[in-house]
């Protein structure tokens, strides 16, 4: 009767995985995608109709629409001369670059950012932007 048993259940067990659709949900997640356009690539090469992954929420077409997408840079970056340095930080970010702050008060470096201003921005070089920063001002 065991035997009979054990049986039954493992051959219910392979009817389940054989007839499993191939539409069946993909663990995917809108956080394993940098970007809306990375996921949107993804979702429309993987059944877009049957949405397997459930990345179009509101159905639409349009996948991971909360995901940051990606911006072309025009102009040039925000100005942060003047201002201290973790202010200038975030707005650099918050605009898309890269800061990338030295100064020339010591040799180690910058050691306490709320203490250093903004003196000088540099032409970005890529993402980057240099930023001369001195130690209670300029």
């Amino acid at each position: 009767m065991r035997k009979l048993m054990g049986a039954i259940i493992a051959a219910l067990a392979l009817a389940a995985v054989v007839a499993l659709p191939a539409n069946a949900r993909v663990d995917k997640d809108c956080s394993d995608f940098p970007t809306q356009s990375a996921a949107q690539k993804w979702f429309k090469h993987h059944n877009p109709r049957a949405d397997p992954s459930g990345l179009d929420a509101d159905h639409d077409g349009i996948a991971c629409e909360s995901n940051p997408r990606v911006q072309l840079r025009r102009g040039s970056p925000p100005n942060v001369v003047g201002l201290r340095l973790p202010l200038a930080n975030e707005r650099l970010r918050a605009a898309g670059w890269i800061p990338r702050p030295f100064n020339t008060d010591t040799i180690l470096g910058i050691i306490v950012p709320s203490h250093y201003t903004v003196c000088k921005q540099y032409p970005p070089i890529g993402k980057r932007v240099r930023i001369l920063a001195q130690k209670y001002g300029c």
